[in-house]
Parts: structure tokens; sequence; C-alpha cells
């Protein structure tokens, strides 16, 4: 998002370079750019006032939506999502973040703690990604 008033969401997609985007040195040692994605995303990119925008699987399909903070002087703030509905990726992203609570009995150490751990001692989750090449 652009800061300021007025501002809003906008998609961009990574492409590889061509001569009207790019050096024809970028071009020949066939490097990637940055372009705008307007198809389908007039809605999103219609949010007034917006100042954070996020992906975030709602519907834990392995797509990823969209999350938007706005904030204007006649609606004041607002959280709009959006689902992703017209673009399905090649890739199902999911992960899960656990805060090392016992829910019942622990598997590792005294069964049935008492006080019951709350937490861990880390502010967050690791999460690792690997693509394999399939082609």
């Amino acid at each position: 998002t652009v800061a300021g008033a007025g501002a809003r969401v906008q998609l961009w997609r990574n492409v590889p370079c061509t001569s009207a985007r790019c050096s024809a040195e970028a071009v020949r040692l066939g490097r990637r750019t940055y372009a705008r994605w307007t198809d389908g995303t007039s809605d999103l990119e219609s949010v007034e006032g917006a100042y954070a925008a996020t992906f975030v699987d709602f519907d834990d399909d392995g797509s990823l939506d969209v999350l938007v903070l706005a904030s204007t002087a006649a609606a004041g703030r607002s959280t709009l999502g959006f689902v992703n509905k017209f673009h399905n990726d090649a890739y199902f992203l999911t992960s899960l973040g656990l805060n090392g609570v016992c829910p019942s009995w622990c598997s590792t150490g005294e069964r049935f703690p008492d006080p019951k751990p709350y937490g861990v001692n880390h502010p967050g989750i690791v999460v690792k990604f690997t693509i394999t090449d399939l082609g």
C-alpha cells in the first residue's frame, strides 16, 4: 500500500524481464521484475484508506486470501477479507504454529505436569518452505 490519504492496495506479480520493462542486460541474463496485476483485483483496489494488507489462508484450502486493514474519517477503522476465488496457484501453502501447551498430556517428560506448561520461551515459529522442481 501507499501510505496517506487515498492509499490503495495493489497486487504485483513476479514476471520475466522483457525489453519493455528491463535493460537489455537484464533480459539477456534472464532476470525477473515485478508487474502490477490488475485482472480480477478491482474490489481489492477499491478499498479506501488501506494502511496494511497481508496474505492469509481463511478457509484452509491452500490458496492465499487477502486481509486488508483500512481507516477513513467516514467509516473509521475496518478489517476486510478477500477470499481468493479467481486464481489457483501451483502451490498448496499451509502451516500451523503451536505455542507449546500440552492440552491433555505431554509426550515428553512428566505426562500430566502440575501446573501445565504455558507457551514456550521463544517469540515465534519457524516455517520451512521447500520447492521441488516437478518439470
